[in-house]
């Protein structure tokens, strides 16, 4: 399998009297630095690549709050907390906050079987089978 290439990004500041190169990648092997030269290695930035991945990722949130709403009474602040408390959670940890928002009132009773499960199916968060899902969410 082919390695793919990491591109060496330079950045040359240029101040009175200093001359100093910045490689914004993964140093691998050494440090070349001229007689008398001050080096600082720190972790690059962000990207424009990684905010455009943080962007992807609120979109595709906005569509899951967006696809949660009737469940939620259409109460979009309860929607969201909701998808972030289930973020890494198991299933059989996602089926008790169910229970505990319907016992709530957060959830509506109407919605919290298939309408919710196949929401959370269809989104990656909830992998198990619907008549898991209702055995669970009794």
């Amino acid at each position: 399998m082919e390695r793919e290439e990491e591109k060496t990004v330079i950045h040359n500041h240029f101040a009175t009297g200093a001359n100093c190169q910045v490689f914004n990648s993964p140093v691998r092997v050494g440090i070349i630095a001229m007689p008398g030269a001050h080096v600082v290695q720190q972790a690059a930035t962000e990207t424009f690549e990684d905010e455009k991945q943080e962007s992807a990722t609120s979109d595709e949130q906005d569509g899951i709050v967006r696809q949660l709403l009737s469940a939620f009474y259409g109460n979009e602040k309860d929607a969201r907390e909701f998808l972030a408390a289930i973020q890494g959670m198991s299933p059989v940890q996602i089926t008790e906050t169910v229970k505990r928002w319907v016992a709530d009132g957060r959830i509506s009773e109407l919605s919290k079987n298939r309408a919710l499960w196949r929401v959370l199916h269809d989104n990656g968060l909830y992998p198990r089978t619907e008549p898991n899902w209702n055995s669970r969410i009794k």
